[in-house]
C-alpha cells in the first residue's frame, strides 16, 4: 500500500487542485440528497449481441454516467448535503493484465491506464456538477470485486485533487469494508 500512495502522489504532481466554488445561496439544511450507483464497469467491452440492447465501451460507460448525474442534480432538491455514492466497481478491471482483483481475465474496451484516468475524470465531473446544487458534497467510493486497488487510487486521486475545497468530503476507502 505504500508503494501505490507513492506511485499515486507522483501522479498528483502536475494535477490541477478543484478551486474553491461558493456554494449556492439557497439549500434546505433538513435535507440531504444522494446520487447513489455501481457496477458501472467502466472500460467494458461488450457487443450488442451480447447486451441485447447496444455496444457497450469506455466512451458509451462514460457518457451514460454523464446523462445521469447531469438529470439526477437537476432533478434534486437543493439540499445542504449532497452524497456521491458509487458502491463498487466502478472501473472493470483492476491491473495492466486485464483482470480483477481475484485475477478472472475480462474484456476491455481501453488500456487500464485510460480507464483509472477516465474514472478519475468521470468522478470529478459529477462531484462538481453536485456542488452547484448542494452545500456540501460527501464522496463514498466503495472498493469492489473487480477493482479493489483501482479504488483505492482513485480515492486517493480524489483526495488531492479536492484537497483545499472544504465543501467535498472524500471518505476514506483504506478498509474494503468501512468507508470514513
Amino acid at each position: 500500500e505504500a508503494l501505490y500512495r507513492q506511485f499515486i502522489e507522483g501522479l498528483c504532481a502536475d494535477i490541477i487542485p478543484a478551486k474553491k466554488t461558493k456554494a449556492p445561496k439557497k439549500t434546505n439544511p433538513d435535507l440531504a440528497s444522494a446520487v447513489i450507483f455501481g457496477d458501472a464497469h467502466l472500460g467494458m467491452l461488450a457487443h450488442a449481441v451480447e447486451t441485447l440492447a447496444e455496444d457497450y465501451d469506455l466512451e458509451k460507460g462514460t457518457a451514460d454516467i454523464r446523462a445521469a448525474i447531469d438529470y439526477c442534480v437537476e432533478c434534486a432538491p437543493e439540499s445542504d448535503e449532497g452524497w456521491f455514492i458509487n458502491v463498487g466497481d466502478m472501473m472493470h478491471v483492476d491491473n495492466t493484465s486485464n483482470t480483477t482483483t481475484g485475477g478472472t481475465k475480462q474484456d476491455v474496451s481501453a488500456y487500464h491506464g485510460q480507464i483509472l484516468r477516465a474514472a478519475g475524470v468521470l468522478t470529478r465531473y459529477c462531484i462538481d456538477k453536485m456542488l452547484t446544487k448542494f452545500k456540501t458534497v460527501r464522496v463514498v467510493n466503495a472498493r469492489g470485486n473487480h477493482d479493489n486497488d483501482s479504488a483505492l487510487a482513485l480515492n486517493m486521486y480524489l483526495e488531492g485533487v479536492y484537497e483545499k475545497e472544504p465543501r467535498v468530503a472524500v471518505l476514506s476507502n483504506d478498509s474494503k469494508f468501512k468507508i470514513q
